[in-house]
């Protein structure tokens, strides 16, 4: 049989012969709705621990989220965006005698 067949082959990520390795989704993690809240949030405050946090997160598992998912990582850009646009017209209300 040819390198890598079914006898004695190599299982993706696995040992020679070995069987693959399924992991299960962690309990309480960042579900779509968690997802949601959080760039809600984000938006909003501009602050990713507290985001996190109103969510019931850690931040370092936001960040690992991002690193991993090109479209959390988006949408995590366009709520800081979204958060800086609404801190530059505070700013320019203050700037021009507003309150």
């Amino acid at each position: 049989m040819a390198a890598g067949g079914a006898a004695g082959g190599k299982a993706a990520g696995g040992k020679a012969g070995g069987r693959l390795q399924v992991r299960k989704a962690a309990k309480g993690g960042w579900t779509p709705a968690k997802r949601a809240a959080f760039l809600e949030h984000l938006a909003a405050t501009c602050n990713i621990a507290a985001s996190a946090r109103a969510v019931g997160m850690a931040p370092r598992g936001a960040h690992a989220l991002k690193a991993r998912d090109a479209v959390f990582a988006a949408d995590w850009a366009g709520a800081i965006e979204a958060a800086y646009e609404t801190l530059r017209s505070a700013v320019a209300g203050l700037c021009a005698g507003g309150s």
